[in-house]
């Protein structure tokens, strides 16, 4: 949920998200991102203009990056075994760290 400066125009905002969204579909688990900023005409919303919304729909696991872990280079049974506790491909954890580094906007 990125948050910006009190005041920001619509069309910053817009501008924000736009690349926000352009750099989550670089990562392969991605399957369709979506952001919003503002609210709803509406008294159940009480966010500010500022805060936005943004949700990242992902693949299937199955289908997500190779990570090389200290059993990759074992025989297939070994690697069954130990990919149930930690698995061969980016966990959710290692993808959200991604995501959030990814996403630190600075201001210069």
């Amino acid at each position: 949920m990125p948050t910006a400066l009190p005041g920001m125009s619509v069309t910053e905002a817009l501008r924000i998200l736009q690349i926000q969204d352009r750099i989550f579909e670089r990562f392969p688990e991605v399957e369709t991102v979506f952001g919003k900023a503002g609210r709803a005409d509406s008294s159940t919303d009480p966010a500010p203009f500022f805060d936005g919304e943004t949700t990242v729909t992902l693949k299937p696991e199955s289908q997500w990056r190779f990570a090389k872990r200290w059993y990759s280079n074992w025989p297939r049974p070994f690697r069954l075994l130990f990919s149930y506790f930690v698995p061969e491909h980016v966990t959710f954890g290692e993808l959200q760290d991604e995501m959030n580094e990814s996403c630190v906007f600075r201001v210069s």
